[in-house]
């Protein structure tokens, strides 16, 4: 079955069965609910220099008003009390002229990235999250469909979602901690002791990164915590292959690839502290090269809560790539170092203010191409959004 084949079939096999299992809620035998995430800026601008040419820096700015961002409707329908349908169609804002949105880009000048035209559209995916959910015995749980992957917890457990307006280069990253994708995935909560131990396994048949081509992947991470100490450990391996065009042709993925991440988590009082890193490994996935992609990168937050609806944050992170251009390598090298200093204001239980600023040092060195010079990107980027989740 094909990419565009798929992207029709399976929304309209999940609401489907969203109207099937209402139907049959009317019955009394589950119970629908609705709900959401949106969000909004009200103020999101870049200023700073970037290389547009050999020898050539350009200072600008780029500022815009009121813009609706990203609306991710919740529709979850408990069948039993054990199983569910939880179905998450993801609507966000993209350019329809080739051009990308407020992040800058390498080698443009500030402001030059944003789109001319945009539209409403439905993600990549399509869906945040598409799947059913089961609770079984012995403190286990069961997912099938369109996974986030739990592989991070800034991105996989969606932490950032509270934590900031502009997910970083880190999290927001198929490269890094974002690994989605059609599969399964179990989750168990294991006693020792006192303590409890959740084990986490998930096997896709897809991931993100490499489209919808059916390159398989699987997952298996811990969580345990000693006192008010978290930890975090996952790796991810599987193959890839721009051939793979159906699920016969996964012989033909011949090339490994694998990530490994780590973190630690302590909150305590007003304060807390959250740090991940990850390093990966793709074969051979370079063009016009026989070396490996080996990205690498790390974050590390620091929170206070000194009154109960003011929350302060510091986010300091990078990614580092041996190559350029994370969805289609090529020979040369990325770094991206970013600090985010945060405000937020807890207007209600579930709606905040946001205000941050992100400042960013980004070096790009192409190799083996016509604009083969360095390239830079300094630049801070204040963004003032308000958050909802109802």
């Amino acid at each position: 079955m094909k990419k565009n084949t798929l992207k029709i079939v399976f929304p309209a096999m999940v609401f489907v069965s969203i109207a099937a299992a209402s139907l049959y809620a009317e019955d009394g035998g589950s119970k629908v609910s609705i709900g959401g995430h949106t969000k909004i800026t009200l103020l999101d601008g870049s200023a700073g220099v970037s290389t547009i040419g050999y020898g050539k820096d350009d200072t600008a700015s780029d500022f815009a008003g009121l813009k609706f961002l990203e609306f991710i409707p919740f529709f979850k329908v408990n069948i039993s009390d054990r199983l569910s349908l939880d179905v998450r169609p993801d609507m966000i804002i993209n350019g329809i002229d080739g051009t990308t949105g407020a992040t800058p880009t390498f080698g443009k000048a500030i402001g030059a990235q944003r789109a001319k035209t945009t539209e409403l559209q439905f993600s990549a995916n399509g869906f945040n999250r598409a799947l059913v959910h089961g609770v079984l015995p012995g403190s286990s749980e069961l997912s099938i469909g369109l996974l986030n992957t739990k592989f991070t917890w800034d991105y996989g457990s969606e932490l950032f979602w509270e934590d900031e307006m502009n997910g970083s280069q880190f999290s927001c990253n198929p490269m890094m901690s974002d690994i989605t994708g059609m599969g399964i995935d179990f989750e168990k909560y294991m006693e020792i002791g006192d303590a409890t131990l959740p084990l986490y396994v998930a096997v896709l048949a897809s991931e993100s990164m490499t489209e919808f081509n059916y390159n398989p992947t699987a997952i298996i991470g811990l969580s345990p915590q000693i006192g008010k100490v978290k930890f975090h450990v996952a790796v991810n391996a599987g193959l890839w292959g721009s051939d793979v065009n159906a699920i016969s042709d996964v012989k033909k993925a011949k090339h490994g690839q694998g990530r490994a991440t780590i973190g630690v988590a302590y909150n305590h009082g007003i304060f807390g502290f959250r740090a991940e890193g990850i390093i990966g490994m793709i074969k051979h996935r370079i063009s016009n090269s026989n070396s490996d992609a080996i990205p690498h990168g790390a974050y590390a937050k620091i929170f206070l809560k000194p009154w109960k609806r003011v929350h302060l944050c510091l986010d300091g992170n990078y990614v580092y790539y041996n190559f350029i251009n994370q969805y289609n390598p090529q020979p040369g090298s990325e770094l991206y170092v970013t600090i985010t200093p945060s405000v937020q204001i807890l207007t209600t239980e579930h709606s905040r203010i946001i205000l941050q600023a992100d400042l960013c040092n980004w070096k790009q060195n192409p190799w083996d191409q016509v604009d083969n010079y360095d390239k830079k990107l300094m630049y801070v980027r204040p963004t003032l959004g308000w958050r909802l989740t109802f």
